[in-house]
């Protein structure tokens, strides 16, 4: 595995033609001003409780108004936006939303509780924390409480679905998608710049004292490691994204979310792996993600006897295990912790990445 250096990464990521002067809010924008009325998101809507679908006007629409409920909630530029929702299509919006006004996001896993939460929010010193009022049957009202007191860094709470937790600002009413004919998109051009060098995406790995240690990921270099793994799976129109868990990680959040914004892909979220959930959508050509841990080759089969069109499986390489069962549309991601990214795609001979032209095979998150 080759692994490039910090002071080396821009040079060589320029030379590829993977670094460049657009955020990813830009190009969510670039995406949205050219695909106005086709479909852009379906999943579970925490606020409206059921399955929808969103067409990217509708889209551009609830990014507006949340980015200036955050702007003028105080949130600026620079800020720190802790995240611990379910995969669910507010969480998707939220991610632009705060990238946008410049602020960058820590996603959060929903199975965190006091002791890890707390953790992770100390060595991030976040200005904002949002949670869901009650999911799973799990009561947020206690965690927040406590968050709150013990936090000093955090400013505001914010609480999405249901009732809204005393104390918390409440996001649902921005979520409502206004017609597509009452809805007059600026050009991408148009809105104010974020800087692409800028942190976007906080994502956590157990360091060697089990401790939740954050890596640093700028707005390029997600964008470079979406590239390439959009040279491997090649998401169009016509292969929407299913993702059924939150993007968490670096790289759940580079096969899912970066890679919707950077192709004409739409994207299909689910809250956790159930059958029931699978009825709401169309696995014919679909690219599904998932944790190499359900790569069961009963699992496998089925999937692609009901004409799956690609899975893509993620791993951490010290995990990773020699895999016996091939398929032209398998494709393996292998991480190492939370800034090694080489997406593979398997074949009879020996498994070996196809990313054409890239030849890159590390991000490293660190500040450099």
């Amino acid at each position: 595995m080759d692994i490039f250096e910090n002071i080396n990464q821009i040079d060589f990521y320029t030379s590829q033609n993977l670094w460049g002067e657009k955020s990813l809010d830009y190009f969510f924008r670039q995406k949205t001003y050219q695909n106005k009325l086709k479909v852009a998101l379906s999943g579970y809507s925490i606020c409206q409780d059921q399955f929808i679908t969103l067409n990217h006007v509708q889209c551009q629409s609830i990014v507006n108004k949340l980015a200036e409920k955050l702007l003028f909630s105080g949130l600026q530029n620079g800020d720190i936006f802790a995240i611990q929702l379910p995969n669910s299509i507010e969480t998707q919006l939220l991610y632009i939303a705060c990238w946008q006004q410049g602020i960058s996001v820590a996603p959060l896993p929903s199975l965190w509780r006091d002791g890890e939460i707390k953790q992770a929010l100390i060595r991030i010193s976040p200005q904002a924390i949002i949670c869901p009022t009650i999911h799973d049957g799990f009561n947020y009202s206690e965690l927040m409480y406590m968050i709150g007191l013990d936090i000093s860094s955090i400013k505001l709470l914010f609480s999405l679905g249901g009732n809204p937790i005393d104390g918390c600002i409440a996001l649902d009413e921005f979520y409502i998608a206004n017609n597509a004919h009452d809805i007059m998109l600026l050009k991408p051009e148009d809105y104010h710049k974020t800087d692409p060098n800028s942190t976007a995406l906080i994502s956590f790995a157990k360091d060697k004292g089990a401790n939740n240690k954050p890596f640093y990921h700028t707005h390029n270099q997600i964008l470079a490691a979406a590239n390439v793994y959009n040279s491997v799976t090649q998401p169009s129109d016509i292969s929407p994204i299913i993702t059924p868990f939150a993007p968490t990680s670096f790289c759940v959040c580079v096969c899912s979310t970066i890679s919707w914004i950077t192709s004409t892909a739409s994207i299909t979220c689910l809250d956790g792996l159930m059958a029931t959930e699978f009825q709401n959508i169309d696995l014919a050509t679909s690219q599904l993600l998932l944790p190499s841990k359900f790569g069961e080759p009963l699992l496998v089969d089925a999937l692609f006897e009901q004409k799956l069109g690609k899975l893509i499986l993620f791993e951490k390489i010290q995990n990773l295990k020699t895999q016996e069962q091939y398929h032209d549309n398998i494709v393996d991601v292998i991480t190492f912790d939370e800034f090694a990214f080489v997406p593979i795609k398997r074949n009879k001979v020996k498994p070996k990445s196809i990313s054409q032209k890239h030849k890159f095979k590390l991000l490293d998150g660190e500040n450099s």
